[in-house]
């Protein structure tokens, strides 16, 4: 165990005084800001902690009155790699790739994601297209109505032959 000084820990002690009576006076809210000047004033200052690191598997729906959209980041894998289906009322993105070598060594990943196909959504018109950067984006067109009317005539056409047959009597 290492003894220091006095002189050493007094701005250390009154930091860590300040720090209980910020967080005495303001409450719940000042705790992360009291951990990392804690950590940092004890010499457990990892400034990585405050950035942001790479976001990656990052998903957004979208939809507006004219398109439906997912975006969706899959860096990690190249386009064969990937599938996108249409499977029900669902979209189904998959990405595998099987035991590659990176720089920390060897790993195998896979991912399947399962998007609610929202009503009114042409499913028949949907395209993806993925970016240099590895951004997946999927669309499809939302389907009007058509306008000025409540709904579509359906034509009736007359058959020749009668539905109902009649059932020869013995």
């Amino acid at each position: 165990m290492a003894f220091f000084p006095i002189s050493v820990l007094d701005p250390l002690i009154a930091v860590q005084r300040s720090l209980m009576h910020l967080q005495n006076s303001v409450g719940e809210m000042a705790r992360p800001i009291v951990n990392q000047v804690q950590q940092h004033a004890m010499g457990y200052y990892r400034p990585w902690q405050l950035v942001p690191g790479p976001q990656s598997g990052i998903s957004k729906v979208h939809m507006d009155k004219d398109h439906f959209q997912i975006d969706l980041d899959v860096q990690r894998f190249t386009l064969e790699e990937i599938t996108v289906k249409a499977v029900g009322n669902c979209i189904v993105i998959e990405g595998k790739h099987e035991e590659k070598e990176d720089e920390h060594g060897f790993v195998s990943r896979n991912f399947v994601r399962r998007y609610d196909i929202p009503k009114g959504v042409d499913v028949e018109g949907f395209t993806s297209h993925l970016s240099p950067d590895g951004m997946l984006t999927i669309t499809a067109p939302i389907m009007k109505p058509a306008k000025g009317s409540n709904g579509r005539t359906v034509p009736i056409t007359v058959t020749r032959e009668p539905a109902k047959k009649e059932v020869a009597k013995k």
